[in-house]
């Protein structure tokens, strides 16, 4: 196993607490092959791979407390393991709702 590479950016670097948005972690150095990342976690949370280069690999956000800050670690057969600190931030925000018009007085 080789030594693990450095993260060097989370695109984007913040989203919603509901989770569901794609979070890609970005290196300067391979992070994998192409194919053998096992597992991503996001706060501990592993993650369902979406795709994967040997410098990059792209994930589904999970759902976590608002306002915080989690780590980013990345595992690969062939890399071993990479991680930044502090690397994705979870924002609070309105939950999409629908309404009417009508139930403000517009129409």
């Amino acid at each position: 196993m080789l030594i693990a590479s450095n993260i060097t950016q989370i695109v984007p670097s913040n989203g919603p607490a509901a989770g569901g948005n794609i979070i890609t972690i970005v290196s300067s150095t391979a992070i994998g092959n192409g194919s053998d990342i096992t597992q991503v976690l996001v706060g501990g949370i592993s993650t369902f791979i979406v795709s994967q280069t040997n410098l990059s690999v792209a994930v589904i956000a999970p759902a976590f407390t608002p306002e915080t800050a989690v780590n980013i670690s990345v595992t690969s057969a062939h890399y071993g393991n990479s991680s930044i600190l502090n690397g994705y931030f979870f924002n609070a925000g309105m939950i999409k709702t629908s309404c009417s018009c009508e139930s403000f007085g517009m129409y």
